[in-house]
């Protein structure tokens, strides 16, 4: 799997002004239908928020599919692994055996045969090691589009109360304006936590790419 810098990943979310997964209060059908009323630029506004959303949408579907295909190469790795521990076991018993019946040099190669599985072990281990991390990092890439379309929808609804505030109507018909920008803000917090534990996540997989590969001894390559 080819592993995308965050930087790029999150660049895919970053398309609107953008968590929290509380609905404003205000956000009503009698609303949506005031919207008629207000001016062209306002519903500019939230056409241009809705678009916004509906690419945030996508963004989300295509991290959680990128998830998806992450955890079934972590779950391939896994058991290359395990089948590699398995020839380990079986090498060492022939070893095991040739030290008992078998001639010297018998035993040489069953001991070469034993650093060759053993290697490979290491670099079955490494691989699913990385995939691990790998994993992590598409999750939390996943989190972060999750929590820029949670933006993305308070975007929407703040552009639709604005534009219903902005109509000669009472106060009572108004929604508050100040709870969709509190939303708004606390979206945004979010989303730059998320960002921040993407980030980290990163870092973890270039650290175990860069782990230092063992080597076969001598006379076993």
């Amino acid at each position: 799997m080819h592993l995308l810098p965050t930087a790029t990943l999150l660049f895919l979310f970053c398309g609107t002004a953008c968590v929290s997964t509380t609905k404003p209060a205000h956000a009503t059908v009698a609303a949506d239908a005031l919207l008629l009323e207000a001016s062209s630029t306002h519903q500019g506004h939230v056409a241009e928020a809705r678009r916004n959303r509906a690419r945030a949408k996508d963004a989300h579907a295509a991290a959680v599919a990128a998830t998806t295909q992450s955890r079934a190469e972590q779950t391939r790795d896994e058991g290359e692994r395990d089948a590699a521990l398995g020839t380990v076991t079986r090498a060492g018993n022939a070893l095991e055996q040739a030290r008992k019946s078998g001639t010297t040099s018998d035993v040489t190669m069953a001991q070469q045969e034993l650093d060759r599985v053993e290697l490979q072990h290491q670099a079955r281990l490494r691989t699913a090691a990385l995939s691990d991390r790998r994993t992590a990092h598409t999750a939390a890439v996943e989190a972060v589009a999750k929590e820029h379309l949670a933006v993305a929808d308070a975007v929407v609804e703040l552009a639709k109360a604005r534009a219903v505030d902005s109509l000669d109507r009472p106060d009572r018909q108004k929604p508050d304006v100040a709870t969709f920008e509190a939303s708004l803000r606390t979206a945004e917090a979010n989303e730059q936590l998320a960002q921040v534990r993407a980030e980290a996540m990163q870092k973890e997989v270039e650290a175990q790419r860069a782990e230092p590969v063992r080597t076969a001894p001598e006379g076993t390559r």
